[in-house]
């Protein structure tokens, strides 16, 4: 009977440690980096950003993101599609494309103040070079403010600056 036991035992062994591995090798990943930028281009639907940041476990990375919005930002508006790159020091590249988020106007910049600006959006088909195969999700929530001065009697944005986290889940 005891030797029943022990085969029973190892049977069991063998069957549950291929699906605990696979368990673990296939757990997602999770990371938040906290980013800041500026906006380097503009069209009414596009605005495009590149920066820096820091990861939670201090990486340090590169990131680039080109945002399609509706026309009208203000005071709010919809994403419509666009990419998220972020290129961290040790290597690894991440990508994935907006399809859904919003804008939305917090100060108006009266009198040409500067305007400052919320942006959510949500990241699919997101995949990281460390995880072959493996597709995920992020989150990028930032505020963006354009910088304006009077010129030649009127308002112009000279600048824009971006600040915000991107978590990613793979």
């Amino acid at each position: 009977m005891g030797a029943a036991l022990i085969a029973i035992t190892i049977l069991s062994l063998q069957l549950a440690i291929p699906f605990a591995t696979r368990a673990v090798t296939y757990a997602p990943s999770y990371e938040v980096y906290a980013l800041r930028g500026f906006e380097i281009w503009f069209t009414p639907t596009v605005g495009t950003f590149v920066g820096v940041g820091e990861g939670s476990d201090t990486r340090l990375s590169g990131w680039y993101t080109s945002i399609e919005h509706s026309l009208a930002i203000t005071p709010t508006g919809t994403i419509t599609g666009g990419t998220a790159t972020l290129q961290r020091v040790d290597g690894v590249s991440m990508q994935g494309t907006f399809s859904t988020g919003t804008t939305r106007q917090l100060i108006d910049g009266a009198g040409c103040t500067n305007e400052l600006h919320e942006v959510f959006g949500s990241v699919y088909g997101l995949t990281s070079t460390d995880r072959p195969g493996e597709t995920g999700v992020g989150y990028f929530h930032a505020t963006l403010e354009h910088h304006r001065t009077w010129m030649f009697g009127d308002c112009y944005s000279y600048s824009a600056t971006v600040n915000g986290t991107f978590s990613v889940a793979i």
